[in-house]
């Protein structure tokens, strides 16, 4: 349930005042550790909250495209003034009829995953990804 805002071609906003999320964790020994908030031995982190979703996709250039999606989740019975963060920026880009190439880059933060640093504590970080792919279409 929730309201969405698009404005036309290029940005759109949803918000989900009621929303559940759920993270599985179906590994047996992940789950006995408590990883991603799913307390040990369980294989459930069930969460009930708001999510603002934000997407933005626009043609900078010929044959170059930039889409962007940021979702923000707040949990309302676990540490509601705790924010959850995804978002993912991807760049499309069409070299010529062969060649393609596409550049994602994704930050995450969420205060349930916990991280172990160097010195052995545990404690939420940002975390980033980023992946570059290349690919060769052939037309048929």
């Amino acid at each position: 349930m929730g309201f969405t805002y698009d404005p036309g071609k290029i940005f759109t906003v949803v918000l989900s005042p009621a929303s559940w999320r759920g993270t599985f964790v179906l590994n047996d020994r992940l789950s006995d550790e408590g990883v991603y908030g799913v307390d040990s031995g369980k294989h459930l982190l069930s969460g009930f909250g708001t999510n603002l979703k934000g997407e933005v996709k626009y043609e900078f250039l010929k044959n170059m495209t930039v889409y962007s999606r940021l979702d923000l989740y707040s949990d309302y019975l676990h540490k509601p003034l705790n924010i959850d963060v995804n978002w993912e920026v991807q760049v499309n880009m069409i070299i010529n009829k062969w060649f393609s190439t596409t550049l994602t880059t994704n930050l995450m933060y969420d205060d349930d995953v916990k991280i172990a640093q160097k010195d052995g504590t545990k404690g939420a970080h940002v975390q980033f990804k980023e992946i570059l792919g290349v690919g060769v279409q052939f037309n048929f």
